[in-house]
């Protein structure tokens, strides 16, 4: 477990929010209940009581590939399918 959330990424450009923002709500609308309390989870236990933005949980999960596990894997296949990451960041997280 993380105890203080604040992971240190680099800024992604506007483009790259607004697509994980599209695949976020595209996701939200299709998975079943036990995928969205999964990610509900992985918020938790990464940012215990803090403010954590989905983009930020989801960028720190991808990037420690010990944490990815955390986060549903219909929302990673959909992130990854959509070419979210650049593919130097996909190598990385996978």
């Amino acid at each position: 477990m993380i105890s203080h959330f604040s992971p240190v990424l680099p800024r992604l450009a506007q483009e790259q929010r607004q697509l994980f923002h599209a695949v976020l709500r595209q996701w939200l609308t299709a998975a079943p209940a036990p995928e969205c309390d999964k990610l509900i989870l992985a918020r938790e236990r990464h940012a215990p009581g803090q403010r954590c933005s989905m983009l930020t949980l989801v960028r720190s999960c991808f990037m420690q590939p010990a944490l990815r596990a955390d986060l549903p894997e219909s929302l990673v296949h959909l992130l990854v399918q959509r070419q979210w990451l650049a593919p130097a960041q996909q190598r990385r997280a996978a």
